[in-house]
């Protein structure tokens, strides 16, 4: 009987075994499965002439995951308003196709992405202060495809350099045989004062300078940027700059104001130069799914009248 009662608890002590044994390594396995984001973007425009137009300004979708060995993959893919012209149909295009490998303070990015230039153009769309990025985004590169190395040592200091075709997003292949050189530095010298440069470099083509600053302390935010585009052959430069000052007033109220310029000098001598301020706010929801805008925008132009616009936006996270 002994014998017995003995055999049957180490038959029945096996299967136990091998059923913790097997529970253990699938919760010690890696999960690989992709999470998918975006965010949508409602607007009421009213503007001096056309009078209020709604839009969706953005409607993004994008799957990103980790994979073995310290590699990552993102795919993003936007349906955006054409409001540049009261003609064009607003379309889906890809913005974001990357693979990623990150191991510690290292990372290698290739495929299409954000070049590193200009923090105003790096931040999402989705968190900016405003429901427009300033105007000297049109004076940096953009989406491009390439690839890029970084280091980074949170939250003092950020590396960046990367070599890319220079044709823009979704381009298949380099027209000219010229690539882009970017390259971008940003430290935190002091606890609330971050700064920062980038330059890009196209063959015989163009150079971008850029340099940035921004001081936060307890809910007052300023930050500013200054960007200048030459061309060989030119006597001319473009050039532009922003300041913004933001204050939390409290709970998720935020107020915000903006001073630009911009002076479009290469190829465009009759559209020199243009002012703009913008004054507003957003609000924050609970939970941090949702914001919502509302700005008011005076833009004084070189040539031409001077334009009011108004933009309400709501901006849901999914």
């Amino acid at each position: 009987m002994v014998r017995l009662m003995a055999a049957l608890l180490l038959f029945s002590a096996v299967p136990a075994a091998a059923q913790r044994t097997d529970s253990t390594a699938a919760a010690s396995a890696p999960s690989y499965a992709p999470k998918v984001g975006g965010y949508l973007q409602a607007r009421e425009t009213y503007e001096d002439g056309p009078g209020l137009t709604a839009t969706l300004n953005r409607v993004r979708v994008s799957v990103e995951g980790p994979m073995p060995e310290h590699f990552f993959y993102r795919f993003m893919a936007e349906f955006q308003s054409a409001a540049s012209s009261p003609t064009s149909t607003a379309g889906v295009s890809l913005r974001d196709a990357w693979i990623r490998w990150a191991n510690g303070k290292w990372s290698a990015t290739a495929g299409q992405y954000k070049t590193p230039f200009s923090r105003e153009y790096l931040m999402s769309i989705s968190t900016l202060e405003t429901p427009n990025r300033a105007r000297i985004e049109n004076l940096g590169p953009k989406r491009d495809i390439g690839v890029m190395a970084e280091y980074v040592l949170e939250p003092d200091l950020r590396i960046s350099a990367g070599v890319f075709n220079g044709e823009g997003q979704n381009a298949s292949f380099n027209r000219d045989s010229t690539v882009m050189f970017v390259g971008r530095i940003v430290a935190r010298p002091l606890p609330h004062l971050s700064v920062g440069a980038s330059g890009t470099a196209s063959g015989d083509d163009s150079t971008r300078i850029q340099f940035e600053g921004g001081i936060e302390f307890g809910g007052f935010a300023l930050r500013g940027e200054y960007v200048r585009l030459e061309r060989d052959g030119d006597d001319t430069r473009d050039e532009g700059w922003y300041g913004l000052a933001t204050y939390r007033v409290a709970g998720g109220f935020n107020l915000a104001l903006r001073q630009e310029a911009i002076d479009r000098r290469l190829g465009a001598p009759e559209l020199t130069k243009l002012d703009a301020t913008t004054a507003g706010g957003w609000y924050d929801f609970a939970g941090g799914k949702m914001r919502a805008w509302l700005d008011w925008e005076h833009a004084k132009p070189l040539v031409g009248d001077e334009i009011d616009t108004v933009i309400a936006q709501l901006q849901v996270h999914f």
